[in-house]
């Protein structure tokens, strides 16, 4: 189910691209940029990102991306995204994404100095607003609905009836994400798994940012032991990276009936078996992982 999520990201970005593209020679050559914040084989967000930038490479003939990786205060603290741009647009570059919230203002700044360029930026809605210039578009799926699909599963899974919640920095996305997956879990743990929604313990701990970043943001490890040790037997995840899975897959492997939602990215339940999804069929549960 999330590898076609992803897919259908790409494809999107696909038409979105072949509705700007002008009709041209077979010989021409279309090169988008793609600006990531964090690495793009961070088994998440950004990787999510950029392997649908391969996948647009594969779509459309004679294109080709340039990115940037990692460009957040942590790995890139001199670099700005009006530098990233410049260079991109040197090489060619004709469209450009910009994939992350943490983007969002400095994509309208920046597209004003590009009018001839197009820039979307992910998660943002300033072109919804109307505040963004002409040439800025925002993509951004439903995320609510797949957080409350990730709370229902976490409340047919938990036995302990507490649930973590790994949260990124605090805006208001990231809130109603959040707030999605508890109303996910208490309805489904109530309605499904014959639990008390008030007795249901629901705890978010925000980290300050998508990923870790030492000595800036709580460590996600760290915090996914610290759930699982005070009596959580799932973690959903809200950030960009698949700590909780690698942490549920290491207990899950030393004999514990722990269980983990990763975010973002299909390939994230590669790392490990046990974030699996509930069907509800005629009162039985049954395990799928998320992975296959």
């Amino acid at each position: 189910m999330m590898k076609k999520h992803w897919f259908g990201i790409a494809f999107l970005a696909a038409v979105v691209l072949l509705a700007v593209i002008p009709v041209a020679a077979q010989d021409d050559e279309f090169v988008f940029g793609m600006v990531l914040v964090g690495p793009e084989n961070d088994r998440g967000w950004s990787q999510a990102h950029y392997e649908a930038g391969l996948y647009i490479e594969e779509l459309i003939p004679n294109s080709r991306m340039v990115f940037f990786p990692s460009l957040n205060p942590a790995d890139a603290p001199e670099t700005t995204l009006l530098d990233v741009v410049t260079e991109m647009v040197d090489q060619g570059a004709q469209m450009i994404f910009t994939t992350s919230d943490a983007f969002e203002e400095d994509t309208d700044v920046v597209a004003e100095a590009f009018p001839e360029i197009v820039f979307v930026n992910a998660s943002g809605d300033n072109a919804l607003t109307g505040e963004a210039p002409e040439n800025v578009g925002n993509t951004m799926g439903m995320m609510e609905w797949g957080k409350l699909i990730a709370g229902c599963a976490a409340g047919l899974s938990t036995e302990t009836g507490s649930i973590g919640y790994l949260g990124p920095l605090i805006n208001a996305e990231t809130r109603r994400l959040a707030a999605s997956a508890y109303l996910g879990a208490r309805y489904c743990y109530e309605n499904y798994a014959g639990g008390s929604a008030e007795d249901l313990e629901f705890t978010v701990t925000w980290i300050g940012f998508w990923f870790n970043i030492p000595g800036v943001t709580l460590d996600p490890t760290e915090e996914a032991n610290r759930f699982f040790d005070s009596g959580a037997d799932v973690v959903i995840s809200g950030i960009d990276t698949p700590n909780a899975i690698e942490v549920a897959g290491q207990r899950a492997a030393n004999g514990e009936a722990v269980f983990a939602v990763p975010y973002d990215f299909a390939g994230a339940c590669d790392i490990a078996i046990f974030a699996s999804v509930y069907r509800i069929s005629t009162g039985v549960r049954s395990w799928h992982s998320c992975s296959r």
